[in-house]
């Protein structure tokens, strides 16, 4: 059984049974030792994040359910992270076979999460970004060229946006691929730039980035993402 994704709902829907879900997590995670063996984080890594921190929420919610004995879980809102309960007469087997799925799963959570990480830090510590051509005044808009060993150079428009969360605010990417170009050694980063300037004749002088690394990596499930996270921190330290 090949398990692309794993349901948020997977601990309490359908059989609630340490077994059952032990066969489903163990398939689960048999896809993402493949995945990470094949340098290709997502969508996995983000994934199993996800299912880490609502296994940890609802580990710390275990008290108020044993509180108010006896109750049933009847659902768990993973958005704001509320657990609803409906009374019954006695649940106490129940309970405790949702614990021992909980006890069973969090450590293979946590050792996937940590690999993942693993592999994520490597690959980061071996990007580089630096600027190309003119330094522009305006670093919140422009173009950024992205290779990963000798493959193709991809080519985007990107805009930096700041967006308020309910607590905090944080900083976006859009992009946009308008190009590819075949990586050769005579192509340069500054003949592409030329290329842009003559494209896109609405920009004076564009913030031009590349971000790259030696290494061949799988570009949608592992450099892009970590290419585009590095990139946003790049621009905001240099702000």
């Amino acid at each position: 059984m090949a398990i692309s994704k794993l349901n948020k709902d997977w601990l309490t829907e359908g059989h609630i049974d340490l077994e059952y879900k032990q066969y489903v997590l163990l398939a689960y995670f048999k896809e993402v030792n493949k995945a990470f063996s094949d340098i290709k984080l997502y969508p996995f890594l983000a994934d199993i994040i996800e299912h880490y921190k609502h296994l940890i929420s609802f580990q710390d919610g275990k008290k108020e359910l044993n509180d108010g004995m006896p109750k049933r879980l009847k659902k768990i809102d993973w958005e704001s992270f509320m657990i609803e309960y409906e009374k019954m007469i006695e649940d106490k087997d129940y309970i405790k076979e949702i614990e021992s799925i909980i006890e069973f799963a969090l450590p293979k959570f946590e050792g996937h999460m940590n690999n993942g990480r693993e592999i994520y830090d490597e690959i980061e510590d071996g990007i580089e970004i630096y600027p190309v051509g003119l330094v522009s005044l305006n670093n919140e808009e422009g173009f950024f060229m992205l290779r990963s060993g000798m493959q193709d150079t991809l080519v985007y428009e990107y805009k930096l946006s700041l967006f308020e969360g309910a607590q905090d605010k944080y900083r976006g990417l859009k992009t946009k691929l308008i190009n590819t170009y075949r990586s050769t050694i005579t192509r340069t980063y500054e003949q592409i730039r030329k290329d842009l300037l003559y494209q896109f004749k609405e920009y004076v002088n564009p913030a031009t980035f590349a971000i790259e690394t030696s290494s061949d990596y799988p570009l949608e499930e592992t450099m892009i993402p970590i290419a585009k996270r590095s990139f946003i921190r790049y621009l905001v330290k240099n702000e």
